[in-house]
C-alpha cells in the first residue's frame, strides 16, 4: 500500500478546512493517508480528521524563529525517516520549509510543496523579498512538485531550479465545495430573523481571522466612512487582533453595528444573509473566502493585490482597492448600496457563473492529474 503524509502547521483551520476532499481521494485509491499538523482544536480532545490513518501532533508554530520550530522539525525528520513515505504533501510557510527539509534525503519519498501564496510578492518591503525568495529558491533543490494558486506566485516560481525532473504547475485555487453555499432564498430572512437584524439592513461581512494581515482595521473604518444607513457590518473569525478592533469600534461608536461573531460553523448561512463582501486583507495566495462569496452571489470589495486579483473581475465581480485605502473601500460600499436591482441581479449571476471555475472537484481532478503525470 502507497503512503502520502499531509504536512502544515495546524489540523483545524487548514488541513479541515482546504484538504479533506485530497485525503477522501486518496483513500479511494487505496492509500494510507496520515496528516502531521499542530492540534488547534479547542478542547483537543475534539480533533477529528476524516480519512486519516494515522495523526502527528507536531509543535507547530507560525513564527518561523520560533525554538518550538526546531522541536518540530525533529518529529518530522524522525516520522519520515521511519516511515518512508511514497509521497509528502507540505503545506503553508512553515510546514512547506520543515517539511521539504525533513524528507530531503529520503531517497524513496517524492515531495509537493503547495504554496498558499509565497511570503514574497509585489508590494512587500525589498528585504523581506529576498530573504523570502532566497529561502524558497534554496528548498526547490528537494521539491519534485510545485503548485502554485496564482499566476505571481506562478511565474516567480517558473525561475527556481526544482529537484529533476520536477515542474511547477498553477491550479485554480485549493478548491471550493460550492454545495455547501448553495441553499434556499428564504435564508436570508431566516438567518436575519435569528440574529435580530433588520429584514432591509445593508449587511456587509467578512470572513476571515482576525491579524495584522487580514488588515480588519481598514475594514471598520471604511465601514464607518461610508455612513450608510441601516447598515451592519458582520466579522466571522477570531485571532490576536480582536481585542484592538473591539477598541476601534468602541471608539467609533460602532457597538450596535459591528458584530463579532468568532469562529463559525455556518458561513455559508451567514453570506448567503449578506449583501456584501469586504476583503481588505494585505497578503494573499487565493482567497478562498471570496469565492465562497462570489458563489453566493455576493458582490465583493477586495484587496488590489496577488490572489483577489486572481479570482475576481474588476466591475464585473465588484471592486479593487490598495490594503490600505480606507476612503476607497468606503466609496465602494456606498456603490454597491446604491446598485440598481437590476445591477445586483447581473453582478450576482456572474458572480455564481464564475465560481464555477474553483469548483472543488474540477480542482481535486486537475492535481490528481498532475500527480499521475508527475509518475507519482
Amino acid at each position: 500500500m502507497k503512503k502520502v503524509l499531509f504536512i502544515a502547521t495546524v489540523v483545524k483551520t487548514h488541513i479541515n478546512e482546504f484538504h479533506l476532499p485530497y485525503i477522501n481521494k486518496f483513500k479511494s485509491l487505496g492509500w494510507q493517508v496520515d496528516v502531521a499538523a499542530h492540534n488547534d482544536f479547542t478542547p483537543k480532545d475534539d480533533l477529528n480528521i476524516p480519512g486519516c490513518d494515522k495523526y502527528y501532533d507536531i509543535s507547530f508554530t507560525r513564527n518561523p524563529l520560533s525554538w518550538q520550530n526546531i522541536v518540530a522539525y525533529q518529529q518530522l525528520k524522525k516520522i519520515i525517516d521511519v516511515e518512508k513515505y511514497d509521497l509528502i504533501i507540505c503545506n503553508t510557510p512553515v510546514g512547506g520549509v520543515l517539511g521539504r527539509m525533513a524528507g530531503r534525503n529520503v531517497s524513496t519519498s517524492k515531495i509537493v510543496y503547495i504554496c498558499h501564496g509565497f511570503h514574497f510578492f509585489q508590494g512587500n518591503k525589498w528585504y523581506k523579498n529576498i530573504v523570502y525568495r532566497s529561502v524558497e529558491r534554496f528548498l526547490a533543490r528537494y521539491t519534485d512538485c510545485l503548485l502554485t494558486v496564482n499566476r505571481e506566485d506562478y511565474e516567480a516560481a517558473k525561475q527556481f531550479p526544482l529537484r529533476m525532473p520536477g515542474n511547477v504547475h498553477q491550479i485554480n485555487s485549493i478548491g471550493c465545495d460550492l454545495y455547501r453555499f448553495d441553499l434556499p432564498s428564504c435564508t436570508k430572512q431566516i438567518m436575519r430573523k435569528k440574529m435580530g437584524i433588520s429584514k432591509d439592513a445593508f449587511v456587509v461581512i467578512t470572513v476571515a481571522e482576525l491579524n495584522r494581515n487580514k488588515n480588519q482595521h481598514t475594514a471598520i473604518e471604511a465601514f464607518y466612512k461610508a455612513a450608510i444607513p441601516d447598515s451592519v457590518y458582520i466579522l466571522c473569525g477570531s485571532g490576536n487582533s480582536e481585542h484592538e478592533l473591539k477598541e476601534q469600534v468602541r471608539a467609533l461608536g460602532l457597538e450596535k453595528r459591528v458584530l463579532f461573531l468568532g469562529y463559525r460553523q455556518d458561513v455559508p448561512e451567514l453570506l448567503n444573509m449578506a449583501d456584501c463582501f469586504l476583503f481588505t486583507s494585505r497578503r494573499e495566495g487565493l482567497p478562498m473566502a471570496t469565492v465562497e462569496a462570489m458563489s453566493v452571489g455576493l458582490p465583493v470589495l477586495v484587496s488590489d493585490i496577488r490572489g483577489p486579483k486572481d479570482c475576481m473581475v474588476v466591475e464585473k465581480s465588484g471592486y479593487r482597492f490598495q490594503p490600505l485605502d480606507a476612503d476607497g473601500f468606503a466609496a465602494g460600499l456606498r456603490k454597491i448600496y446604491n446598485m440598481t436591482d437590476t445591477q445586483k441581479n447581473t453582478m450576482r449571476k456572474f458572480n455564481i457563473s464564475h465560481s464555477k471555475k474553483f469548483a472543488i472537484e474540477d480542482i481535486v481532478d486537475n492535481v490528481f492529474d498532475i500527480y499521475r503525470r508527475s509518475g507519482f
